[in-house]
């Protein structure tokens, strides 16, 4: 039941992670600045994946599904 959630917050995280890296050396922003770019990004990010994860969780399960039944 929590493979979506846990999904998008793994994918999310290495893109924020990835991202906040790369401003951190080119950039060099200060911290405050860091927290109050990435922390509303990640959430925004996880919020973006966790929809798409579920809705195609949720097809998968109804075209398998679908597919049991008509074998049977």
């Amino acid at each position: 039941m929590d493979g979506p959630v846990i999904l998008s917050m793994i994918i999310s995280g290495v893109i924020i992670a990835a991202l906040a890296l790369l401003a951190e050396i080119y950039l060099m922003l200060p911290l405050w600045l860091h927290i109050m770019l990435w922390i509303p990004a990640a959430i925004g990010i996880a919020i973006l994946l966790l929809k798409i994860i579920k809705s195609y969780r949720i097809s998968l399960k109804y075209r398998n599904y679908v597919d049991k039944t008509k074998g049977q």
